[in-house]
């Protein structure tokens, strides 16, 4: 976190990893997160990813400190024995992802996707979504035929008609609803909670994490009670920041409520450890994960 500049003296950098879809990238556009670090003297370094398996690879490998992602990253990185924690979460939003299928698709249940070919993220929030979707329907991953694309690429793939449904979450779940048309066959009510987690290194832990963790913390929730108060600020931040329709970023702010900062519970990590348990059963991670292993508590 200390960098030394051309001036050769040095200042404490905070490296935050970020997706469209979050809530720090949000923070990031108002300039709200970046104000209340400074008040820390800590300047802040930004960096954007497509989703959360690459983010916490970049944490994991040292080039990030701080990051927010949705549920499933955390696994993958946890059974790969990545050196870094689960720091908090945020409220649950589980109409924030879906499974869609093309505008002229015949398909209208999560059953009929058997032997279908299913976009999606590896590693991702919509994993653990499909998995569970899929289990309620009486099917498994290895049911289905998977096509590993990233959100951008597996829009262009949607809409090409060269896969039968895709697994997305928001704001690429509300921007294939009104660009493309696709019919929604299931959200996650009722199935996830969708939280969204944020991760800390071990050595920012080690290091400043205690110290500057309720700053950026009280600013989250501050910025959640802003945003409960005025919807359409927000949607038009979206708009203007991700270059969404209106429209678009009216229907993703609608349903995100993926706002705030909470200390781990045992409701985060029950959610957490049951899609760790589906995934080793499955056999998508090779050994078994204690979720409460990788939750970090501050010393005392």
């Amino acid at each position: 976190m200390a960098l030394t500049t051309a001036q050769g003296w040095s200042e404490t950098v905070l490296r935050v990893g970020y997706q469209k879809s979050s809530t720090l990238f949000a923070q990031k556009a108002d300039g709200t997160f970046e104000k209340a670090l400074a008040k820390e003297g800590v300047k802040v370094e930004w960096k954007e990813f497509t989703s959360g398996p690459p983010l916490l690879a970049a944490l994991a490998g040292g080039s990030l400190d701080f990051g927010e992602v949705g549920d499933a990253p955390g696994i993958f990185a946890q059974a790969a024995d990545a050196p870094i924690r689960y720091v908090g979460y945020l409220h649950a939003s589980p109409h924030s992802v879906g499974i869609l299928v093309p505008k002229n698709s015949t398909i209208t249940s999560v059953a009929q996707l058997k032997g279908k070919k299913v976009a999606w993220a590896q590693g991702s929030s919509a994993h653990f979504f499909l998995a569970k979707a899929l289990q309620k329907g009486g099917l498994a991953l290895a049911d289905v035929t998977p096509v590993y694309l990233q959100p951008p690429e597996a829009r262009v793939a949607f809409d090409s008609g060269s896969v039968d449904a895709w697994a997305i979450w928001d704001p690429f779940f509300s921007a294939a609803e009104v660009g493309s048309h696709g019919k929604l066959i299931v959200d996650g009510e009722g199935l996830v909670p969708f939280y969204g987690f944020y991760f800390a290194s071990t050595a920012f832990l080690d290091g400043d994490g205690k110290k500057l963790l309720p700053a950026i913390f009280a600013e989250a929730n501050a910025f959640a009670a802003r945003v409960g108060q005025d919807h359409e600020k927000t949607a038009q931040l979206y708009a203007q920041q991700l270059g969404l329709p209106i429209e678009v970023a009216r229907l993703f702010e609608k349903r995100k409520e993926r706002y705030g900062a909470y200390p781990i519970d045992a409701a985060a990590i029950a959610s957490q450890q049951e899609a760790a348990d589906l995934f080793f059963a499955q056999g998508i991670i090779k050994k078994p994960v204690k979720i409460g292993d990788y939750v970090w508590a501050p010393a005392k």
